[in-house]
């Protein structure tokens, strides 16, 4: 049995913006909590809400499109 996303590749260039921005702070909004110097308590809403105003959802949105267009595909 293979994985329903061998093969899957999201394709950015729709959200090139968003998902450069997203990218950009993850190493602010994310890294630091994955690392410990900031509290996942303290800083997880804070970090969601960064990522969010950088257009987190639309990015999310795009790849599930993709993601649901690929499958459709994969069962023709």
């Amino acid at each position: 049995m293979h994985s329903n996303t061998l093969g899957f590749r999201f394709d950015t260039t729709p959200v090139a913006a968003e998902y450069q921005n997203v990218m950009a702070l993850r190493s602010e909004a994310i890294y630091l909590i994955k690392f410990g110097f900031v509290p996942y308590d303290e800083g997880y809403e804070a970090a969601i809400k960064k990522l969010k105003d950088a257009s987190l959802d639309k990015v999310v949105q795009e790849y599930e499109k993709q993601f649901q267009a690929f499958l459709a595909e994969e069962k023709k």
